[in-house]
């Protein structure tokens, strides 16, 4: 049996914070909004990130955020381009580990002034794990998942396959895919799930215009 749930997504907050009762009405209560992407107009701003989770707590329905620092990413990201440095190369360096662990820890804090239930979507990193821990010790409502792919392939997958490797957050180092195995021993990660996003994207693709993504549903 396999059992689903379709969870909102606020690609716009500034315009769709205001839909979400209506999204209840529909029976849909756990929102999903990303800290990054913000070249891709996907970010969403720590105004509109309290904002939503202020009135998803009010509905009693589950805030979930991709959390990563997206403005500091892209001035990585901008320098980077600015040098001509391969961007396979230094993938995981314009996206360090850092940035996903202050992301997650600002997102815990504003879920944690509004009162609203937490689900970090696919943590990737070690460090990421120390706010997590923290607020569990805190006794603050949230849940964390990790999917197939951090568990099994690191940075070194991504430089032999270029634009198929190529997800958000990005494949991490060893160091990281041991330390997220530990989190599910340990029950800092509950959920293992597939960020199933396959995209049309070849080997040979330019890795900086290909999309992120790849199919993981058949791994789970």
């Amino acid at each position: 049996y396999l059992d689903f749930a379709i969870h909102g997504t606020l690609f716009d907050p500034s315009s769709q914070i205001e839909e979400i009762p209506k999204a209840f009405d529909l029976g849909v209560s756990s929102f999903k909004m990303f800290m990054t992407y913000a070249k891709l107009r996907w970010m969403t701003d720590d105004y509109h990130l309290t904002a939503a989770m202020d009135l998803i707590a009010e509905y009693g329905g589950l805030a979930m955020v991709h959390a990563e620092n997206g403005l500091v990413t892209d001035y990585l990201e901008d320098r980077s381009l600015k040098k001509g440095e391969d961007q396979k190369k230094v993938f995981l360096k314009t996206r360090p580990d850092y940035l996903e662990a202050e992301a997650i820890f600002r997102a815990l804090s504003i879920a944690a002034i509004t009162y609203c239930p937490l689900y970090i979507v696919h943590l990737s990193t070690a460090r990421g794990m120390v706010p997590l821990q923290q607020a569990r010790e805190e006794g603050q409502r949230v849940y964390v998942e990790t999917c197939p792919q951090y568990l099994t392939m690191t940075d070194v997958k991504l430089q032999k396959l270029g634009p198929l490797a190529k997800i958000g957050p990005p494949l991490r180092t060893e160091i990281d895919r041991l330390a997220l195995w530990k989190g599910i021993q340990k029950g800092v990660i509950e959920v293992v799930a597939s960020d199933h996003a396959p995209k049309v994207k070849k080997v040979e693709d330019p890795f900086f215009e290909a999309p992120y993504g790849s199919p993981q549903a058949e791994t789970m």
